[in-house]
């Protein structure tokens, strides 16, 4: 069953929460006029955009493309498109919002105007803000045009988290790099410490070694010539005795002789 929305509900449920009250003087009395369900009988814009709009007899004369809010929060007019085919050559024709009626339905919602596509075609176009007549290339080029930015906001932000991505694997791998080199560094300071060790080691050991065959080289002299010595006395005593024993058996025979 077809209920006629109140014009004052729907501009009420159009109208933005920050014209109901001032956020920087927002109090508890203000706090009351914060809506927290939706009201009955009133509507979504979102409802009413796209929706057909019909004139006398049920006949369809355009569609709703866009709904027009005031500074003050406020509904200004409808913008309806009206005739071309498939959105191209469409014109659009702002009607105030007082002129519709609107009927919730259990699927949605029935507008209607007093007022046939002839009449509304002889009326003047509305041109937006950005010289634009035409909803649907308006839209498309409003919503294009939006699409880039956020495009170019997602394309600066990705960057941004690439080339800090990019600087810390950077540090990390720079890092990385100086703990190798010092490592390597210490490695090799380490590995001449040792070498240099074991050659001091080497020196000191081959020194020793050197003194004690010096040593013992010597020992083995002094111990030949005290033997060749020793011998040499021995031999001069043993040709002494010889020389005795033959001199005596000398005497011996020359007696016997006698």
């Amino acid at each position: 069953m077809n209920r006629f929305v109140s014009l004052g509900i729907l501009a009420l449920a159009l109208t933005p929460a920050g014209a109901l009250a001032d956020s920087a003087t927002m109090d508890k009395a203000a706090n009351a006029q914060m809506l927290t369900n939706q009201t009955p009988g009133s509507v979504f814009s979102s409802d009413l955009v796209g929706q057909a709009v019909y004139g006398p007899g049920d006949e369809k004369i355009g569609d709703i493309n866009d709904i027009l809010i005031s500074g003050t929060g406020g509904v200004d007019a409808v913008v309806i498109g009206i005739g071309g085919f498939l959105g191209m050559g469409e014109k659009d024709v702002a009607v105030p919002l007082e002129q519709l009626d609107i009927a919730i339905v259990d699927d949605g919602a029935e507008i209607s105007i007093d007022a046939t596509e002839m009449e509304l075609q002889s009326a003047p176009a509305f041109a937006r803000a950005d010289g634009t007549t035409s909803d649907r290339l308006g839209s498309f080029e409003r919503y294009f045009n939006r699409a880039s930015e956020d495009a170019k906001k997602a394309l600066s932000a990705v960057s941004e988290r690439a080339t800090g991505l990019y600087n810390r694997a950077a540090d990390a791998a720079s890092d990385a790099t100086d703990a190798t080199v010092n490592a390597a560094s210490d490695a090799r300071d380490a590995v001449s410490e040792t070498a240099n060790s074991a050659m001091e080691t080497i020196n000191d050991t081959a020194e020793d070694v050197s003194q004690s065959v010096t040593g013992a080289g010597e020992k083995a002299a002094d111990a030949t010539q005290d033997a060749a010595e020793a011998t040499a006395e021995t031999a001069d005593e043993a040709v002494e005795n010889a020389a005795s024993a033959v001199e005596e058996a000398g005497d011996k025979a020359e007696r016997t002789v006698q």
